[in-house]
């Protein structure tokens, strides 16, 4: 008799399916705009078809029914995770200012490509009288995140749906960083509190339902990561067609998020492969030849699909105007961003402006002095001044003690296994390495959003910590020592709450002034900050009849933290 088999659907897969997704979208788009086509519709059809073929190619033993319930499951996730952010507001300074206006322009028909964002307000006049134009900063820098969002602003005729990304994102990698995990021996308690922490940690949910692309950039860097990781891995060994896959996508999207991102990915790319070569030439020289060839061809196709054809649009529009990929973070006439820092940094090096931040009170201040204080001590304000932008400790209250622990465990089990151990010793290694070095090279490092890599340290002490907590089969005193770190890392946590309860109290009076608007023949509307040009795009996405002064209004209402002052007129004008 036949024995009947029941497969199970993968996680991991299914995040991964999310990844191939948003990858294959922007690829495509980035096409468009080099042919002139610019931003259509059918690249969604594109990817989901590109998607469905990815599933065929890599999963042979799949029936045609497994295939189909993953593209299914994958596009109602895409739906709920895109309904959820139609339904929220995004309020940050940046995305009002830069994101939503680039995705706009790109969605109203700006080609990146071929002009730049001030000859397309030329055909535009009446936006350029509204709001200021952030052309310096949407020309030049890198466009995937962008060119997702207008693809979705087209579909749904709301730009709000542009920031989607980012919750997808940390859908997509806690799929697959919690099938990934359960490989490395753990339990399942501790797979899924470990994922959770990875995916939603401090930058990504803070950031979560803003156009910010920090926790974004942060997720695809450890995607990139975990990808050099398995396919290291002597204990397990994954489909080589999925790691080709998740390490391929992590770099094209990693390094068109920001530019920030090319740098990481670089880094750690390169201490990976370092070590590797290394190994391979240590254990089997006969191979290294072949191995150097394989990997070093690999790296440049990648690398030149991801500045040639996605970054077209930015990187070598940069070099050709201003001979600079990165302008105008580098090269001549480049930006130098002073503000936001203390005075007392200008004379300090990166690594002791990131120290003596990293023991920083949890704040929101500029130029003034910074307060230290004791590790693991807190004040009530510190759990209530979090935001996508937090400038001082930005992990959190606790994570001065949080990343002290973690730096000892990784001491400890680097010294453990430094001779018993050799890929323990190299993985440790590899991610320590990179991490020390981008502190020194990185500006504002001390920034959280600025240095999400930084939250790997406290993860990979973790796994480190509950494999050896698993070993002992006995309960003893030593258990409660383990779960000093995971505790006091879900209590940090708690500190990026009042986060998300802003934003449903502001988007409860949004959608309440918003739906009193519609009703109405006419709103007369000023900006009380002219950066704000994303509140525009809100109010002509509700179908609201409008008019803008750039005069203030007497006897207004206001929506603050949209900078909109705005009265109800009772005739249409």
């Amino acid at each position: 008799m036949a024995e009947n088999k029941t497969k199970s659907l993968s996680g991991y897969l299914l995040g991964l399916e999310l990844i191939v997704f948003v990858t294959s979208l922007v690829l495509l788009e980035s096409i468009f705009l080099l042919f002139r086509i610019g931003i259509h519709p059918i690249g969604f059809l594109g990817a989901i078809f590109i998607t469905t073929a990815w599933l065929f190619w890599c999963n042979e033993e799949n029936t045609y029914q497994y295939v189909f319930l993953y593209i299914l499951i994958g596009i109602l996730l895409l739906f709920f995770i895109v309904l959820i952010n139609l339904c929220l507001y995004d309020y940050s300074y940046d995305g009002k200012a830069i994101h939503q206006i680039a995705m706009a322009n790109l969605k109203d028909g700006w080609n990146p490509v071929y002009e730049s964002a001030d000859t397309f307000y030329e055909r535009f006049p009446e936006l350029n009288q509204l709001y200021s134009s952030p052309a310096i900063w949407i020309d030049h820098y890198a466009k995937a995140s962008w060119i997702f969002g207008a693809v979705f602003y087209q579909l749904t005729g709301s730009v709000e749906a542009g920031k989607s990304l980012n919750l997808l994102f940390c859908i997509a990698f806690f799929l697959i960083i919690a099938d990934s995990l359960k490989k490395f021996g753990l339990k399942k308690r501790q797979t899924y509190l470990i994922a959770f922490l990875c995916s939603f940690n401090p930058v990504s949910i803070s950031e979560m339902f803003s156009s910010y692309l920090d926790g974004s950039l942060g997720i695809s860097l450890f995607l990139i990561i975990l990808s050099l990781i398995e396919s290291e891995n002597p204990y397990y060994q994954r489909n080589r067609k999925h790691l080709a896959t998740s390490l391929t996508c992590g770099i094209l999207i990693c390094t068109n998020l920001k530019y920030t991102g090319f740098a990481y990915a670089a880094v750690f790319c390169f201490s990976f492969y370092i070590f590797h070569l290394i190994t391979v030439f240590i254990k089997n020289p006969k191979n290294f030849g072949i191995t150097w060839a394989k990997i070093t061809g690999y790296y440049c196709i990648i690398v030149s699909i991801a500045i040639l054809v996605i970054g077209s649009n930015s990187y070598v529009r940069n070099q050709l105007d201003h001979h600079h990929i990165f302008y105008p973070l580098m090269g001549p006439n480049k930006i130098v961003f002073s503000e936001g820092r203390p005075e007392n940094f200008e004379e300090m090096n990166f690594y002791k402006q990131f120290f003596l931040m990293l023991f920083s009170k949890c704040e929101n201040l500029l130029k003034e002095d910074v307060t230290l204080k004791i590790p693991f001590t807190f004040s009530w304000d510190e759990w209530r001044v979090t935001t996508c932008d937090t400038r001082r400790s930005g992990f959190g209250p606790w994570f001065s003690g949080i990343f002290l622990i973690s730096l000892g465990i990784i001491v400890w089990e680097l010294k453990d296994s430094w001779k018993t151990n050799p890929w323990k010793r190299n993985l440790l290694l590899e991610i320590m390495l990179p991490s020390l070095l981008l502190i020194g090279i990185v500006e504002h490092s001390w920034v959280a959003r600025y240095s999400p890599y930084l939250y790997l340290i406290p993860i990979l002490s973790l796994i480190m910590l509950f494999k050896r907590m698993n070993k002992t089969q006995e309960k003893n005193s030593r258990h409660f020592l383990y779960l000093i770190l995971p505790v006091c890392m879900t209590i940090n946590m708690l500190a990026f709450g009042p986060v998300l309860a802003k934003i449903l109290v502001r988007n409860y009076q949004f959608h309440k002034a918003f739906a009193e608007m519609k009703k109405s023949p006419m709103v007369l509307c000023h900006l009380s900050e002219k950066n704000h040009g994303g509140t525009v795009y809100n109010l002509r996405d509700q179908g609201i009849h409008y008019l803008f002064t750039l005069e203030e209004i007497s006897d207004c209402m206001s929506l603050p933290e949209l900078h909109l002052d705005y009265r109800i007129l009772e005739d249409e004008m």
